[in-house]
């Protein structure tokens, strides 16, 4: 029978789950929960790097870095950075000896050499007769023009460069939404003109400085542009063709790209050094000049072969490094070769739209909600808690490793967290008033630590009226009411009550329920309220250690000059209607009612007739099932009843 104690338990784990929703839903729009669940996706890159190792990494991909022991060792020939544009240009000379896919600089070359146009002369010539190369261009977001491109506009024809930078927009491309920004900053007129194309090295880290979301497409004079790591992968303007625009959508080779807002996420795979191979730009120059001189390269120029080769730096004052999942300082140029390694593979990372991430909020706080509405038990219910989060990791991690889909954790998480709070701290308030109302109800029938287990039980004990087997027992003091003629009624009422004290204190140690006291006698039942399937047993052992503990005040009594006592029990099984009678208002007892109840009572009355001290039915007898010594007194007729039934006595 479902309880009024488990409708508001139920109720309250409801309005935990829908409260602790609408907190998170308040919540989410904050950074702190979005840094949360960022963080987790990091963890999730960082798992599937431990589990998958580098394997998964575009093996086409080759990192050429002017890092600082290049710097230190070409100090001497080519002097502190910037070097001069002959060096770069022996770079590409020897980087085409391995006839790569293509070349990305993520170095911007957005003026000319002025002190040294020799060497940038050589540089040209060998970016025009070199392998293709898309060179950087950055955007500023400033609205007016820079000092530089006002410079630019006055000395160098930067309408020249800007109209050739057209030639590399995406067309058609215009409807996509993208980061818009209002300059920009072209390699120098020579390079544009020899490049296969352009690509942009801007990036927007999130609140928490870390690159996650990078943007592929960049929107300017009405027009866009790729990125350097989608430029490289198409190759320039000729690859424009493998892009196409369904429904607003960016598709590459007909596989749909992700991007929010003209954004990628990128699919980091490690740190730098450890899923892209790494050449240092002092392998490539020393290789360059042991060629010039017909002398065995250290490094063979088969290794860019069919590769698509980035050159940049992580040399300390030079290359911009980045925040990563993996470490805090990752050189730019490893970045963009993320990018392109997700853009090449196809392993997109796509976060659930939002109306999912509420579903699965709603859903985890209510489960949470109900779970501790349903669960009494407080160990049990953290059980439950434990259990609905590691459900959520679970789901986390197949929809990450099966799909690439970054599953909200924080949010759910954070709903399952609060309802569970919320709701053991309402059930706390009703469990408390239950378990002080039980305690009050039953303080006078049963044992404290059996009010407790009623309490847990979450029965309606108001309303728990039920038919139910018990087993009653009677007993009553033979003669009582002739020995308090003789002495004194202060007397009388003493050892009434130190002998009623001692019987409950018996039948409460043997799990007994205090129905009523009649007098100088008493009425209990064992098997309610809590069931009992050995009530029979615990009635039997209960009249055996109400004997013994009489024995003992017997002896005190005798010792204080007072008289002894003898009492006869009686004891029945039966069906009896059990639970509380009479006005909720005024007074109610717990109590059984029914045949049983007055079959128990005649026998205790028999045992005068028959010279007994415990009486019990056959029916008692055969639930015992051999558990005590028994005597057959035979058939007796019982008050109240048209057949016979028959007795028997204990004889331990």
């Amino acid at each position: 029978m479902a309880s009024s104690v488990s409708g508001q338990r139920l109720l309250i784990g409801l309005q935990a789950g829908a409260l602790a929703s609408v907190i998170v839903f308040a919540l989410m729009a904050t950074d702190t929960v979005q840094t949360v669940e960022r963080k987790t996706g990091d963890a999730r890159l960082q798992l599937e790097r431990a589990i998958r190792g580098s394997e998964v990494a575009d093996s086409t991909i080759v990192i050429v870095d002017i890092d600082n022991r290049a710097l230190r060792l070409y100090e001497s020939d080519l002097g502190r950075w910037p070097w001069p544009r002959n060096a770069h240009g022996a770079m590409l000379e020897f980087i085409a000896l391995g006839a790569p896919s293509v070349v990305a600089y993520d170095v911007l070359f957005s003026e000319p050499d002025l002190a040294r146009p020799q060497a940038d002369s050589l540089f040209f010539a060998a970016a025009k007769r070199g392998p293709p190369v898309v060179h950087a261009v950055a955007f500023d977001d400033p609205e007016g023009e820079t000092a530089i491109a006002e410079l630019e506009r006055a000395f160098i024809d930067r309408r020249r460069r800007l109209d050739a930078l057209e030639r590399f927009a995406i067309p058609e491309a215009a409807s996509l939404s993208a980061p818009r920004f209002a300059n920009v900053n072209p390699p120098v007129i020579e390079l544009l003109d020899t490049g296969v194309g352009i690509g942009a090295i801007n990036r927007t880290p999130d609140r928490d400085g870390i690159e996650r979301l990078e943007p592929l497409l960049i929107e300017h004079d009405g027009r866009l542009y790729p990125s350097i790591g989608l430029a490289a992968v198409l190759e320039g303007p000729g690859g424009y063709d493998r892009l196409s625009i369904v429904d607003g959508e960016l598709s590459l080779d007909d596989r749909r790209i992700p991007l929010e807002e003209g954004r990628l996420r990128a699919h980091w795979r490690g740190r730098y050094g450890e899923p892209y191979r790494v050449s240092s730009a002092h392998e490539v120059l020393n290789s360059y000049a042991q060629i010039s001189v017909g002398a065995e390269p250290d490094l063979d120029p088969a290794e860019f072969t069919d590769r698509i080769v980035l050159i940049g730096s992580s040399a300390t004052g030079v290359g911009d490094f980045i925040a990563g999942p993996f470490s805090p300082t990752e050189p730019g140029v490893f970045l963009h070769a993320t990018i392109l390694d997700t853009l090449r593979s196809g392993d997109f990372l796509r976060v659930l739209p939002i109306g999912w991430v509420v579903f699965l909020t709603l859903l985890a706080a209510s489960l949470t909600g109900l779970a501790v509405a349903l669960i009494r038990s407080a160990r049990r219910s953290a059980v439950a808690l434990a259990g609905i989060l590691a459900m959520i990791g679970a789901l986390a991690l197949a929809a990450f490793f099966i799909g690439g889909w970054l599953f909200p954790v924080a949010a759910p998480v954070t709903g399952a967290v609060l309802a569970y709070a919320g709701a053991m701290a309402g059930s706390y308030v009703v469990e408390g008033k239950r378990h002080r109302q039980i305690r009050r109800m039953f303080a006078k029938f049963i044992p404290p630590e059996v009010a407790n287990q009623l309490a847990e039980s979450g029965e309606d004990l108001h309303r728990a009226v039920e038919r139910r087997e018990v087993t009653v027992l009677f007993s009553d003091i033979r003669n009582f009411t002739t020995q308090s003629e003789r002495v004194e009624p202060e007397v009388v009422v003493e050892t009434l009550n130190e002998y009623l004290t001692a019987m409950v204190e018996v039948l409460f140690d043997h799990g007994g329920t205090l129905d009523k006291y009649l007098g100088d006698g008493l009425m209990a039942f064992f098997g309610a309220p809590l069931v009992e399937p050995d009530h029979a047993g615990h009635a039997c052992q209960a009249a055996i250690g109400m004997l013994d503990r009489l024995e003992t005040l017997n002896d005190d009594w005798v010792a204080a000059g007072r008289s002894r006592l003898d009492i006869g029990i009686g004891i029945h099984t039966g069906a009896a209607v059990v639970g509380f009678i009479g006005d909720p208002e005024r007074r109610m007892d717990y109590t059984a009612i029914g045949d049983t109840v007055n079959v128990a009572s005649r026998l205790e009355a028999l045992n005068k007739e028959t010279g007994t001290t415990i009486l019990l039915s056959a029916a008692t007898a055969k639930k015992l099932d051999g558990a005590l010594p028994l005597k057959s007194i035979g058939k007796r007729a019982v008050m109240g009843r048209a057949e016979t039934i028959e007795i028997y006595t204990i004889t331990a």
